[in-house]
């Protein structure tokens, strides 16, 4: 008899796995899971462990057996395309997770003294509707009861007894279910289960019960191991590496070897730029798995690439466009290699992940299936770089997970060179290294000259520096205001006059950063003006800054672009900051109070040497809980804690990552390219929608599609309503559209109606 669970493609060809063989996968995938990391998931539970093993154990052999129902067979049978006679089934077919809690009721789970986190892991390990009456359920229990045979000599091997079940007790499961349905689609779901059940279990269990389930089951389906072993001697990998990069033996800064004095401990870390944060933080991240965020996908990519070099094929990259990373840039022998790789990133197998944060702090919002990312973060180390990156409603989700992830017993590692003080008062349990004599030891870096007029009169300063050989970087806080200055510029200033912002197609954008690299290391002037995604994601080191005022995280950012890893030595201003800014006030880019005390706060310092110990004492004077209580910024951010602390939830993981970003925009070719390019377009889109074509074929030409999109943010929309928007065919899914704003390879997506005070998203 072949009872089967699952659909597998290999190589363009439809195969299966039948149940026993997927549930043989999540056996084998629980050993190696307890073997690797068995022993944190037993610290963390403590006196809880008892019978844990032996409850995931039953969790994994019960999750898919309803998948024995005519309803599920004749599906997967119809999709397999087998040429036997097949007879649909009378009725609505019931979800195979709340058939598969029909089984529990034999004796061997149900005498479990767990019986009831067995039950909420098993009938919730999908998120499906509980729309059945309780006689459709009990003819769905009538349908099963024909394999009852082959699925008890299945759980008597893995020493579970079968045995006949009641009617009777079916309506109670039934009633169980719509109650528990209620509740896991509720606010603060878990106290509401634990109150139900008043089980001996604490709300930990149940979290790491579903949560590894979710992974056990995800990891074989995807054919991948659940974990990888982790890497042991990272900071004597880390070493050999930088030695063999240097070409002489080096050692660690007495900064870093703090890291690992400081392992396992919750820490807030502030160090300024340079320092060494990235080595600092392997070494306190020790032999554990590690989760590494940054809040840019391009500084991401940077980190994994970096990573990646210091342990080869251990390295794991997590954003929305990770498959392009492994797949576009991948020649033909070695794709399977990385769509591997790929898919071990997706299931949070690889000991080191690099990702951006929305990838692990939307299971804040407790979309069905968060669990999995908190039990697995559980017993992981995560390091939170650059938190000052994020909008206050964003900083509140990674703040109220990282509290609620260290209740399981995960560890944090929350550094940066711009760190808010306030975040001490949050994470009131976080041990806090500020390294104040790093900040007090740094070289000279930077002297500023505050300038009280728009940068819009920054041209005859800029040709006269140009003169001098600079290269300049521009900094202003609106694509608007960047294309202005660009067409002010462009042709009058004696060098070349670049422009980058975040609307661009990808590939652009992706030539644009590669081409700014490059120039910073010729020794010719040229003009590069950007927006703030240069503060956020570009590891640049220019001669001069030209900047608008902006808050002052965001200018200390900035100022890194400039002599970020040499002494300056001159005694004439390298940064110019302006104080008439765009985007500053309602609804903008920054919030007016941080913008005006950021430049109160950088007057007197205007014409001298702005030190970084000068950087940190204004960073922690301005943003500490007394000086920035009463700004629109910490409302934000405490009005977001409160919400997500009464239990605000998702519905699913699409909508938590909108919540998290608060990002509305949409993803479009713009039709100058589309004209361009329209053969190239079809053909991908043609191998998109060939099913019949092998998954990583239909990726590679995705990915080739999605290199041609712009983000276009709604309100853009909405200012050019007679621009059409019309979504490409067949693409509901990837929710890919064409624009017909205009589009040059200089300025980008051009705006119809642009105004001023534009809103940048990077």
């Amino acid at each position: 008899m072949k009872l089967l669970a699952k659909v597998i493609k290999k190589k363009g060809e439809k195969t299966y796995q039948t149940i026993e063989e997927h549930t043989e996968e999540l056996l084998k995938n629980l050993k190696v899971l307890k073997s690797l990391y068995g022993n944190e998931i037993e610290e963390n539970l403590g006196k809880e462990t008892g019978n844990f093993w032996e409850l995931l154990k039953k969790a994994a052999l019960y999750h898919d057996l309803g998948k024995a129902s005519s309803h599920f067979q004749y599906k997967i049978k119809k999709s397999l395309g087998w040429k036997e006679k097949l007879k649909k089934p009378e009725g609505r077919e019931i979800p195979h997770n709340y058939l598969s809690a029909i089984f529990l009721l034999g004796d061997n789970a149900f005498n479990f003294d767990l019986w009831d986190v067995l039950l909420f892991a098993v009938a919730f390990h999908h998120d499906r509707e509980l729309d059945f009456s309780l006689e459709r359920f009990l003819e769905g229990y009538k349908d099963l009861k024909g394999n009852f045979p082959y699925l008890t000599n299945f759980l008597n091997k893995h020493g579970e007894k079968f045995g006949k079940i009641d009617e009777l007790a079916l309506e109670d499961v039934y009633r169980i279910l719509l109650e528990l349905y209620d509740i896991y689609n509720s606010g603060a779901p878990y106290s509401r289960l634990k109150n139900y059940w008043n089980s001996i279990a604490s709300e930990r269990t149940i979290i790491f019960t579903k949560g590894l389930l979710h992974k056990l089951d995800h990891s074989a389906s995807a054919g991948v191991s659940v974990e990888i072993e982790p890497i042991k001697g990272k900071d004597e990998i880390v070493l050999k590496k930088l030695s063999e990069n240097l070409g002489k033996k080096i050692a660690f800064k007495p900064f870093q070897i703090k890291g690992k004095e400081k392992a396992g401990e919750n820490l807030i870390v502030a160090a300024p730029t340079g320092s060494g944060k990235t080595e600092f933080a392997l070494n306190w991240a020790k032999d554990r798995k590690t989760f590494y965020t940054l809040p840019v996908r391009t500084s991401v990519n940077a980190m994994f690439r970096r990573l990646n070099n210091y342990f080869p094929n251990r390295v794991a990259l997590l954003h929305g466009d990770a498959a392009a990373e492994y797949l576009l840039s991948s020649e033909d022998e070695g794709l399977e290699a990385n769509f591997i790789q790929y898919n071990l990133s997706l299931q949070l197998s690889m000991p080191v992940t690099v990702s951006t944060a929305d990838q692990l702090f939307t299971s804040v919002f407790k979309y069905p299936g968060f669990e999995k990312l908190y039990s697995t973060m559980s017993y992981s180390s995560v390091v939170v770089d650059e938190p000052q990156g994020y909008s206050p409603d964003t900083l509140a989700c990674i703040v109220q997970g990282i509290k609620e992830v260290s209740e399981l017993g995960g560890k944090f590692c929350v550094m940066s060179a711009t760190l808010f003080p306030f975040l001490q008062d949050e994470l009131k349990n976080f041990d806090v290294l500020e390294n104040r004599e790093l900040y007090e030891e740094y070289p000279r870096k930077h002297q500023i000259e505050v300038v009280e007029d728009s940068i819009l009169s920054s041209a005859g300063l800029i040709s006269s520096l140009v003169g001098s050989g600079k290269r300049i970087l521009v900094i202003v806080n609106t694509v608007p205001r960047a294309k202005e200055i660009y067409r002010l510029l462009k042709g009058s200033v004696g060098a070349p006059v670049k422009l980058l912002h975040s609307r661009f197609i990808q590939r652009d954008r992706s030539r644009l950063e590669d081409e700014i690299y490059r120039d910073q290391k010729k020794n010719a002037p040229v003009v590069w003006i950007t927006t703030q995604l240069a503060e956020a994601s570009l590891d640049i080191d220019y001669d001069v800054l030209i900047t608008e005022a902006a808050s002052f995280d965001s200018l200390v950012q900035r100022m890194g672009r400039v002599y970020r890893k040499r002494t300056y030595e001159e005694e004439t201003p390298n940064v110019y900051i302006y104080t008439e800014a765009s985007g500053v006030g309602s609804n903008s880019v920054y919030h007016k109070e941080l913008v005006d005390a950021a430049v109160e706060a950088l007057k007197p310092f205007s014409g001298k040497t702005l030190r970084e110990i000068e950087k940190f004492e204004i960073m922690r004077e301005l943003y500490s809980s007394s000086q920035i209580q009463n700004t629109d910024f910490y409302r934000e951010f405490k009005d977001n804690i409160d919400l997500l602390k009464y239990g605000f939830r998702s519905k699913n993981r699409q909508e938590a990552q909108r919540f998290f970003r608060r990002i509305a925009n949409i993803s479009a070719i713009p039709e100058d390219i589309y004209r361009r390019m329209r053969e190239t377009i079809e053909s991908c889109i043609n191998t998109v929608q060939d099913y019949a074509l092998d998954r990583k074929e239909r990726l590679k030409a995705l990915y080739r599609l999605k290199e041609l999109t712009v983000n276009v943010p709604v309100f853009l929309l909405q200012r050019n309503r007679d621009a059409s928007v019309v979504k490409l065919p067949g693409f509901k899914k990837h929710g890919i559209f064409l624009i017909n704003l205009p589009y040059s390879v200089n300025l980008g997506l051009e705006d119809n109606h642009e105004e001023g005070n534009d809103v940048e998203f990077i």
